[in-house]
């Protein structure tokens, strides 16, 4: 067939307007060239303001409904009430899965703490034990320092537990360099366990 017949034929036949969607975008039917009446052209005419390298780029699309009675996988148009329904289930999709995701961050959050808080009861059970302070009373110190640097074992005074100690400053200073290494041993430990 020559190229002026198929224009002639093609403008003798008459096309029609199928339909609309949801944008305004019109969708015809023209009947086939070959003389089929089961392959019809089906086209898409887009709304005035719409760029065709939009829809092909994907930046927009036609509603699958629409895409597939244009390649013919769908013999009957969408109808209006068909598509508003298939928008009404894609919000309704969009709400649950944003629920989903705010429960999920939400675990997620929760696991966390309890994960940092277990590491931490870890760090406190494999730490030293820092030893307990007694209530301290100072002396009045008239002595030197070398003084008291000499003072042997026997010499100091026997201290009961359940009193109230009176210590030197020498005491004081051996029970604060103790409880400083200690703090040091836990505060590294503490640290690898963050780190991990």
């Amino acid at each position: 067939m020559s190229f002026l017949s198929r224009l002639w034929q093609s403008l003798r036949r008459p096309t029609h307007l199928v339909g609309r969607d949801l944008e305004g975008n019109r969708f015809f039917e023209y009947p086939g060239v070959s003389g089929d009446p089961r392959r019809t052209r089906r086209v898409v005419k887009y709304k005035h303001g719409h760029e065709i390298s939009d829809f092909v780029s994907g930046s927009k699309r036609l509603p699958v409904q629409w895409t597939s009675w244009l390649t013919h996988t769908r013999h009957h148009p969408p109808t209006l009430e068909e598509l508003h329904t298939d928008l009404e289930r894609q919000r309704n999709i969009l709400v649950r899965v944003a629920m989903i995701e705010a429960r999920d961050r939400e675990e997620a959050a929760q696991h966390h703490i309890a994960a940092s808080q277990h590491a931490a009861s870890q760090a406190l059970v494999e730490s030293p034990q820092v030893p307990d302070i007694p209530d301290v009373h100072l002396e009045e110190d008239t002595s030197s320092d070398t003084e008291v640097e000499s003072r042997s074992n026997a010499e100091r005074p026997s201290r009961a537990p359940d009193q109230s100690k009176n210590l030197s400053y020498a005491d004081i200073l051996g029970m604060g360099a103790r409880l400083m290494l200690s703090c040091i041993v836990f505060t590294v430990r503490c640290s690898r366990l963050s780190c991990l």
